[in-house]
């Protein structure tokens, strides 16, 4: 059985600290010496699709805080 990718953990679970860890885990596995140009780039693209998930909930709960605190204000 394969072992899932990073971002396919990541689609399971929609916790922003649980990103960002995995964030920082493809970081480190990017900055390692022995790592090819084929898992660099295929680790790039994993961690710019994982940090795009983290921005969209960043965005969703900026939104939602902006409709609360309009609510306050009326």
């Amino acid at each position: 059985m394969a072992q899932k990718t990073l971002l396919e953990q990541s689609s399971e679970q929609k916790d922003f600290e649980t990103l960002i860890a995995q964030a920082k885990e493809v970081v480190a596995k990017l900055n390692a010496n022995d790592i090819g140009l084929k898992d660099s780039l295929r680790l790039f693209k994993e961690g710019t699709e994982i940090l795009k998930q983290a921005q969209d909930m960043l965005e969703s709960a900026k939104l939602e805080f902006e409709e609360i605190t309009q609510k306050m204000k009326s």
